[in-house]
């Protein structure tokens, strides 16, 4: 490759200016990414064509061989001393470069292309720089934001990971950035001097290769964080419908577990309902039971008086017995007196004999029908303690269902929160005119005109130029149908249809009074 290529070639590497930071407010998202990703592929461009021209494939050429041509230049010149610099060995290599050229063609070639490789490579470092700085502050670092202010403090995963991206990506530039500047410093240093240049040429040539692969890790970031600030808006979507699914399911199951709730209230109330009426019932049984056990009571005692009268009844009769035993002379009125009094009790017993048995089995029936209220009030009393547990059972489950309720409650409302803040960034990522607005105002996430104000004024803007719009539309028809009706007269007139002309012309004239 000749020395005029070289120069052709390396000119046209030159990288472009840096662009002129953009105005606010933007014009949109789009064209910021869009002027991001210029930059950023005119800065690879530039870095791949400088690889290709002056890297790839190279090998130090500068051996100890160039000091008898740098010898030859020094003593050539009017100063005879070696060059300190590249400008002076330019300026010594002047004035014999025709001689140079005929004795020494390879380490002019060899020294010329390094002094033109040190040179474009500050000239690149320098236009990159400033364009990577560009596409950071101007663009991608000014416009390509997560909002996750607007969030409020909820956790939603697409605008963490964005966010998290975000600082993780600054983060990696500006560390890429200050690596970069240490680079360029060794290269500076290594090649401060002509002599320099030439005995540290090969780690000129390191420390050029590293700055190219430290350039990789600033744009490599700057792409990742355009990509992620275009995919953003499809994540948020995302997001947004899966929020509306997640919604729709918390409020179907909030639904139901609420009509489950009111179901187990109902059923509380019923059931402390019967508990109240088991609690009547069994107040009644033991009324009932007191009642019969008085009853069987009073029958005992009527059977022990009963008793006690037959016991009396026989101690008579056997006074009496004893007497007719004892007589001592037989006395007829006396005996049928004994006799008639014997036969009396005989007659009272057997009545008081009757009246016992009576009085036993009203007592044995009154005992049963004791026994019976005996065991329905058990019976009632185990159903009152159940239904009782019952009550508390119902009422914890309805309490824990109703806590259920209200947990749901809070989630549809954390929900319907993070569901706004997705539409709200969203909104800021797609519509421009509030994007305009927030960047011409200023953004501040605890503003008082949140961005459904934003949205509703610029509804109602939209609607007023829609307004007037429909009456230029309306006014532009009037005058395009008007001239039409003119020109149509005139072309009747012309063709002798006077009749048909004037017709049409009181007609419009009619329709337009």
């Amino acid at each position: 490759m000749s020395s005029e290529s070289e120069t052709r070639n390396s000119a046209d590497a030159q990288p472009l200016a840096p662009p002129v930071p953009p105005a606010n407010p933007p014009v949109s998202l789009e064209s910021e990414r869009r002027k991001a990703m210029m930059l950023v592929h005119g800065v690879e461009k530039d870095v791949h064509r400088f690889r290709e021209i002056y890297l790839q494939n190279y090998h130090n050429p500068l051996s100890s061989d160039i000091e008898e041509f740098l010898v030859f230049v020094a003593e050539r010149s009017e100063t005879r001393r070696p060059p300190r610099t590249q400008e002076d060995f330019v300026r010594l290599l002047e004035s014999v470069q025709d001689t140079a050229q005929l004795e020494f063609p390879n380490e002019l070639h060899h020294v010329s292309v390094a002094m033109e490789r040190v040179r474009c490579f500050h000239d690149l470092m320098t236009s990159v720089e400033s364009r990577l700085k560009a596409a950071l502050d101007n663009h991608v670092g000014r416009y390509c934001h997560a909002f996750s202010a607007e969030a409020e403090g909820h956790d939603i995963p697409c605008v963490l990971e964005y966010e998290n991206s975000i600082v993780s990506w600054r983060s990696a530039v500006g560390q890429a950035f200050a690596l970069l500047q240490d680079v360029i410093a060794s290269v500076v240093e290594a090649s401060i001097s002509f002599e320099n240049l030439v005995l540290n040429h090969d780690k000129v040539l390191q420390g050029m290769r590293r700055a190219l692969e430290v350039l990789q890790r600033i744009y490599a970031p700057l792409k990742d964080w355009v990509s992620a600030d275009e995919a953003y808006v499809r994540k948020l979507q995302d997001e947004a419908h899966g929020l509306l699914r997640r919604k729709v399911a918390v409020l179907e199951k909030t639904r139901r577990q609420s009509s489950q709730a009111d179901t187990m209230k109902t059923k509380v109330a019923r059931t402390n309902h019967e508990t109240v009426k088991l609690k009547e019932r069994v107040d009644q049984a033991e009324d009932e039971f007191h009642s019969t056990r008085r009853h069987e009571m009073e029958l005992a005692d009527s059977a022990a008086q009963v008793e006690m009268e037959m016991a009396n009844k026989r101690q008579e009769l056997q006074g009496l017995e004893r007497q007719f035993l004892t007589r001592q002379f037989n006395s007829e009125a006396r005996d049928r007196r004994l006799m008639a009094q014997s036969a009396a009790l005989h007659q009272e017993l057997d009545t008081l004999r009757k009246r016992l048995d009576a009085t036993h089995m009203k007592a044995e029936r009154a005992r049963r029908q004791r026994l019976l209220v005996q065991r329905e009030v058990h019976k009632l009393k185990t159903l009152h303690e159940r239904s009782i547990q019952a009550v508390l059972v119902a009422s914890d489950d309805a309490e824990f269902k109703s806590h259920d309720v209200h947990e749901l409650q809070e989630a549809v409302r954390v929900i319907s929160q993070k569901l706004t803040a997705v539409r709200r960034i969203h909104a800021l990522k797609t519509r421009p005119d509030i994007l305009r607005r927030l960047y011409r105002e200023g953004y501040t996430p605890g503003r008082q005109l949140t961005i459904i104000a934003i949205m509703m004024d610029s509804q109602r803007r939209y609607m007023g130029l829609r307004g007037a719009a429909q009456r230029s539309l309306a006014k532009w028809r009037h005058l395009s149908r008007a001239a039409s009706v003119d020109q149509l007269v005139h072309t009747l007139r012309t063709i002798n249809k006077q009749a048909v002309a004037s017709r049409i012309e009181r007609r419009v004239s009619s329709i337009s009074v």
